[in-house]
């Protein structure tokens, strides 16, 4: 699951994973995410800290109760000592900076998705 407020940003980035194999979609706020996380697990969340209608660092906990066994990578361009300190305390798995290079974020996922496997 994708969760990013900007239409196109959200399009590309769930096109992206879906050529590589995944079933994914995107959500274009907190409410939409924690909607869809209620219909059960899903493997990977990509989630962008600026939301309109939430605080991403909250959103973040939320789902990583409800979704546990997810990996959550919070995509945000704030750089801050505090704010990586913030999204991992929250339950992010991974915190690129915007700008990133889209192949070592896919090399990233991929290797978190990897580990998160049963029996690896």
């Amino acid at each position: 699951m994708i969760t990013e407020g900007d239409d196109a940003i959200g399009d590309r980035r769930a096109t992206t994973l879906q050529a590589q194999g995944h079933d994914c979609g995107w959500r274009p706020d907190g409410a939409a995410a924690l909607a869809r996380a209620g219909r059960g697990p899903a493997e990977l969340v990509l989630l962008v800290l600026g939301l309109p209608d939430a605080d991403g660092f909250e959103l973040c906990r939320s789902l990583r109760e409800r979704l546990p066994g997810i990996v959550l990578v919070m995509l945000t361009a704030r750089t801050g000592e505090m704010d990586v300190i913030q999204a991992l305390e929250s339950g992010a798995d991974e915190y690129p900076t915007k700008p990133f290079r889209l192949t070592e974020l896919q090399a990233r996922i991929a290797a978190r998705l990897r580990r998160a496997e049963p029996g690896r």
